[in-house]
């Protein structure tokens, strides 16, 4: 009986999604290349100009860079693993190993 009342209910959904794309995707329909962009997931500009001739749609507006694709491209700086060069004053740079062996009690 579950099963049965799940089925259903994703047939509701998958109807309801098939209804929002047919809305969108009427044949000569005008969209916002940036929304577009977004709905598509921010896909690359060649994918949604690709995406908006297969779709017949119309595009208004210019392409920019949204803040999430330039958050989404972001490297981290690298970092040295090792100091730029030693020390020559004796105890000048210490090594100590924080993840040496380690025991904990049971006690709280």
């Amino acid at each position: 009986m579950a099963i049965k009342i799940q089925k259903e209910n994703q047939k509701k959904t998958e109807n309801k999604s098939t209804e929002k794309i047919n809305d969108v995707a009427v044949k000569g329909t005008k969209i916002d290349i940036n929304i577009f962009h977004d709905k598509l997931g921010l896909p690359s500009e060649e994918v949604v100009k690709s995406t908006v001739r297969y779709m017949k749609l119309q595009i208004t507006g210019k392409f920019e860079k949204c803040e999430k694709c330039v958050v989404s491209k972001i490297r981290q700086k690298n970092m040295r693993k090792s100091p730029k060069g030693k020390s020559k004053i004796p105890g000048h740079r210490l090594y100590v190993d924080m993840s040496g062996k380690l025991t904990l009690s049971a006690r709280v």
